[in-house]
Parts: structure tokens; C-alpha cells; sequence
């Protein structure tokens, strides 16, 4: 096995679309994760996206499909429906391997420290400096 680190333009290049100078690597680690909302998380696997959102060059007609279908759907029951049977198929497939879950879950003691923010403690894309706490 090699590791090869790559900067943020020679990424994007080698992971672009086949037929457009991508590919040619057998396994990629990435630190890169989209919004929690279910859509942002299942174009990952949009056949359309491949070389931009979809890294893997996975493509499923059933997967694009229930995705054309929930972008057209605005019944929140039938849309969740849909959305379950999308993450099933694209799990059970496995074109992503997600080692980790960069949210976290935080506690506040606003009985204990006042100086609180109203932004996450630590998450992907924010981190709350903890010397602005102040004891009560």
C-alpha cells in the first residue's frame, strides 16, 4: 500500500470524473462531510453527481430514482419513506465506509457558568472558546 496526502486542488483533480483525468486510486480517506439533512447526505451517491459530490463512482438506477423522487416530493411521510429506502440501499452497497460522526452531542451547566455562546460548544464548523465561561 502507498499513502499519498494531497492538497486541496490535486484532491479535487484526482477525484473528478474518470472521463475528466479522476480515478485511478483504490481507496480514498476524506475528511469531508456535508450538512446532517438527509438530501445533502444522499448526494453522495447521485449517479448525476459523480466526480463532484459522489467521490466513489457508485451508481444505482433504483438509488437515483428514489432520489428524483424525493426531490419531487413534499409529503413529509411519504418523503421519510423514501429517504429509508434510499440510505438502506446506499448502506447495504456500501460505496462510503463513514469512519466517524464529526457532531457531537454537548452539555451546558447554566446553573454552574454564565458567558455561554449561542453557537455549538465544538462541532465541524464552529468551536465555543471555553475562556469565556465565568463561574456563577
Amino acid at each position: 500500500m502507498s499513502v499519498t496526502e494531497l492538497d486541496f486542488g490535486s484532491l479535487q483533480a484526482r477525484t473528478s470524473a474518470p472521463e475528466k483525468g479522476g480515478g485511478g486510486w483504490d481507496l480514498l480517506i476524506a475528511n469531508r462531510w456535508p450538512f446532517a439533512a438527509p438530501f445533502y447526505l444522499l448526494d453522495i451517491g447521485d449517479g448525476k453527481s459523480i466526480g463532484l459530490s459522489n467521490k466513489s463512482y457508485w451508481t444505482n438506477s433504483k438509488f437515483d430514482e428514489l432520489l428524483s423522487e424525493i426531490k419531487g416530493t413534499v409529503d413529509l411521510k411519504k418523503s421519510q419513506k423514501l429517504v429509508d429506502q434510499a440510505a438502506r440501499l446506499i448502506y447495504t452497497e456500501a460505496p462510503y465506509i463513514i469512519l466517524s460522526y464529526p457532531y457531537l452531542v454537548d452539555a451546558r451547566r447554566k446553573d454552574c457558568f454564565k458567558g455561554w455562546g449561542t453557537q455549538d460548544i465544538v462541532s465541524m464548523n464552529g468551536y465555543f472558546p471555553m475562556d469565556r465561561l465565568e463561574p456563577m
